[in-house]
């Protein structure tokens, strides 16, 4: 998947390529792939998720204190 032309990647790509990375166990990987999604799409639910999770499998819950600001009323976890 990486050997597609910078200019060929949408947000799509790197939601895709950043799965395959988490799937590897390369969560920081998985995350810049998200973060190049955001900068695609800066709304992307799927990408601010899976950023999120990432950081739960490598136990840096610290992330959500200085990212998100998070509100009970619209906050749960889905873990797969």
């Amino acid at each position: 998947m990486e050997e597609t032309p910078e200019k060929d990647r949408s947000a799509t790509f790197y939601i895709d390529l950043g799965i395959n990375y988490q799937s590897a166990k390369q969560y920081e990987k998985s995350i810049e792939c998200w973060n190049k999604t955001l900068a695609l799409d800066p709304k992307s639910s799927t990408a601010h998720n899976n950023i999120g999770v990432s950081y739960v499998f490598m136990k840096k819950y610290s992330f959500f204190n200085t990212k998100y600001e998070l509100r009970a009323s619209n906050f749960f976890v889905h873990m797969f």
